[in-house]
């Protein structure tokens, strides 16, 4: 509570630069960088529980991770097979549908969604040139075993998270130069990246006639 409390005060008189802007993923559609330049609330800045595991340190341009993000990790993927589960359910035009945004349909908004976490973690680990063919993944079937098998990759990045990993920084070509990125800020992309997408989802299911996997991180086991 003290902590959280102390967040508190200091997001009220603190200007926040979001660093989750950019990455090396060659599939990435992702927001341009851009400051807020005004005063945030909790409830504005971090709408979801993720504020439970990321904190603002006294330098406002820094995020940081006092814990291991592997339980939001874990929570994406939950809801991920939630959602393939429920695709594999439709019928096939459904999940083909164009769609404005995402990645034109649902099928291959989830695989992007995979691709991009399993792109920026080899790229964190120094492994170069890792690029997937969405076209590879026709269906929710293809797209899960696809993500069951990058997720062990990912995983045993964040087992070991600590303030080695948390500082560290790795380089990524964006735009056609070279840039230094955070570890930090590379998870959190992470995280925010696929529940930015999960919304977009929720509205595409509802019109399909499906009821969207539960949001909620508690009753979970993740804590």
């Amino acid at each position: 509570m003290r902590l959280l409390f102390l967040t508190v005060v200091q997001l009220k008189h603190t200007r926040y630069r979001s660093p989750l802007s950019t990455g090396p993923s060659a599939h990435r559609v992702f927001a341009p960088r851009h400051a807020i330049s005004r005063k945030y609330t909790i409830e504005r800045l971090f709408p979801s529980l993720l504020f439970s595991i990321l904190k603002l340190s006294t330098d406002p341009g820094r995020l940081s991770f006092p814990m291991n993000p592997l339980p939001m990790f874990r929570y994406n993927w939950q809801i991920r097979d939630e959602w393939l589960e429920g695709l594999a359910a439709l019928p096939e035009e459904e999940w083909t549908k164009p769609r404005v945004g995402g990645h034109r349909t649902m099928l291959r908004t989830l695989a992007h969604i995979v691709a991009v976490e399993h792109e920026w973690i080899t790229t964190v680990q120094g492994v170069p040139d890792v690029n997937h063919d969405l076209d590879d993944y026709p269906t929710p079937e293809a797209v899960k075993r696809f993500s069951d098998e990058c997720r062990p990759t990912v995983e045993s990045f964040l087992l070991d998270w600590g303030p080695d990993k948390e500082t560290g920084t790795f380089e990524a070509s964006i735009g056609g130069k070279t840039v230094p990125i955070k570890y930090a800020e590379a998870v959190g992309h992470l995280i925010a990246h696929e529940i930015h997408h999960a919304g977009q989802l929720s509205v595409w299911a509802r019109e399909a006639g499906m009821t969207p996997p539960s949001p909620d991180v508690v009753f979970r086991g993740l804590f």
